[in-house]
């Protein structure tokens, strides 16, 4: 398992984690895109 911080809306970005991914571990068999976008809500601090 590999978790990296990447922004899904810059290319090179996720051209980046996909190198990674490949160099570390030859291959990507789950991608997990956690990405979201909260339209309207408030945040709270934690």
């Amino acid at each position: 398992m590999l978790a990296l911080h990447t922004d899904v809306s810059k290319e090179e970005d996720t051209k980046r984690m996909a190198r990674e991914v490949y160099e570390r571990f030859g291959r990507i068999d789950v991608l997990v895109n956690n990405a979201a976008y909260l339209y309207g809500v408030r945040r709270r601090p934690f």
